[in-house]
């Protein structure tokens, strides 16, 4: 094994405890954020055709430069697709519309829970 490559691999007796510490508080946010666009991408994929041909039809007569137009498109596209999707899952009739599962019931919490202790 060659230097660079036995630099590369560390054992993990040299790594700081506190930067393992760091990557577990991190898999939270980031297990959140990979749930969110996961359901979030069949509502995209249905409603991003559409987006992009109704803008465009209407950019068309007005001939602004490329890049512009593009830029445009692409903005417009991604704001209609978050707030379709953000509406569709808040509303329990369009999940199935934009194909995600129905919500499923959550149990109602107690209003207030009564402990006994013991009195001795």
């Amino acid at each position: 094994m060659t230097d660079a490559a036995a630099a590369i691999r560390l054992p993990l007796e040299r790594i700081a405890p506190d930067s393992i510490r760091l990557e577990r508080t991190l898999d939270a946010p980031v297990t959140t954020v990979w749930r969110y666009l996961t359901e979030a991408v069949f509502p995209f994929y249905i409603i991003h055709q559409t987006t992009i041909e109704v803008v465009g039809h209407y950019l068309a007569p007005v001939r602004l430069p490329i890049g512009l137009e593009a830029a445009i498109i692409i903005g417009l596209t991604a704001a209609s697709c978050v707030a379709t999707y953000e509406i569709a899952r808040r509303v329990p009739l369009l999940r199935p519309v934009f194909g995600l599962k129905s919500e499923p019931r959550r149990k109602a919490e107690p209003v207030a829970r009564i402990v006994f202790a013991d009195v001795c």
